[in-house]
């Protein structure tokens, strides 16, 4: 059973043309910046004489594993703030019903 599926956001408003452009643009423009930086680091290693030295000693690897690092976070902080959301209006609308019916009866 797929316990993240009340978390997944199901909007068909949000599948409009636009919307697939942003996300599309946002996701090509991550990947280049991600593909640069490991670029970058593969020719600098590559065109040193000393490769292990500066695989140790280069910042750029550290940066780029600690963007991984934060991306990966963000992803999971996002996700968790998505899932109370929806469990704090399950609970705001099913104490609401239950007033409701409390009231119906009375």
């Amino acid at each position: 059973m797929n316990k993240l599926h009340p978390v997944v956001i199901n909007n068909p408003r949000k599948r409009s043309l636009s919307y697939r452009a942003r996300d599309l643009s946002i996701t090509a423009l991550t990947l280049a910046v991600w593909l640069a930086l490991i670029a970058k680091t593969t020719i600098s290693i590559i065109s040193s004489d000393v490769w292990i030295l500066t695989i140790a000693t280069s910042l750029l690897p550290r940066v780029i594993v600690l963007g991984f690092i934060l991306t990966f976070l963000s992803f999971h902080c996002w996700a968790l703030y998505k899932r109370y959301l929806y469990h704090r209006r399950q609970k705001g609308s099913s104490g609401l019903h239950a007033s409701r019916q409390s009231d119906a009866m009375a």
